[in-house]
């Protein structure tokens, strides 16, 4: 994951804030307070598992 600009035009490979759709406020952020490191830890995985769950358990399909 590339997430400031700077890896991003240094790399040139990878994901990017903007591959995945995180623009605007959202964008600035990732790409100012987030790291590889950051998205690693297990607080983020789970997390991310607790919005997906509960997203699924209030949409109806």
């Amino acid at each position: 994951m590339r997430w400031n600009r700077a890896d991003v035009q240094h790399h040139r490979d990878g994901l990017t804030a903007a591959g995945m759709g995180i623009n605007g406020l959202a964008g600035w952020a990732v790409r100012h307070f987030y790291d590889s490191a950051s998205v690693l830890t297990p607080e983020f995985r789970q997390s991310g598992l607790d919005r997906t769950a509960e997203q699924v358990a209030t949409h109806g399909g």
